[in-house]
């Protein structure tokens, strides 16, 4: 069961405030819906190779390694099997009035009780739901 989807907002910003906000993964906390807990080992700044652990809902856990920086273009992760494994990643795409911001996802649930869940629950949209709120926060957060 594979789960892809592209969440994604037009923010009136400049690309490079946005990606600040974005590449500054250690204040994620500050911003992000509480419900998701990220934990890094690694001092600022983060570079590629960075792993944060995440938890969601506290139950479901995760580490998400950066594999590519690319400033004020994109920052993609890789999901290290824990709850999910796959790609996913941040891409600022400008047009006008701004700068399209969008979080993609290509994944897979590891554990057999994910995956039993999946069969009941649309856990695209579950997550597409979630990163609305997320991109909204961001919207806040640049504010």
């Amino acid at each position: 069961m594979r789960i892809r989807r592209e969440d994604s907002i037009l923010l009136q910003a400049d690309a490079g405030k946005v990606f600040g906000v974005l590449a500054d993964v250690h204040a994620y906390k500050q911003w992000w819906p509480r419900a998701i807990r990220f934990h890094l080992d690694e001092p600022a700044p983060v570079t590629v190779g960075t792993r944060m652990r995440i938890v969601n809902e506290g139950v479901v856990r995760w580490v998400a390694e950066i594999t590519a920086i690319e400033t004020d273009r994109r920052i993609a992760f890789r999901y290290v099997p824990g709850a999910w494994e796959g790609t996913a990643g941040w891409t600022l795409t400008p047009e006008a009035g701004g700068v399209r911001v969008s979080y993609v996802i290509d994944i897979v649930p590891v554990p057999l009780w994910l995956r039993t869940l999946g069969r009941f629950l649309d856990l695209g949209a579950m997550h597409s739901k979630r990163m609305q709120g997320v991109l909204e926060r961001l919207r806040a957060r640049l504010s």
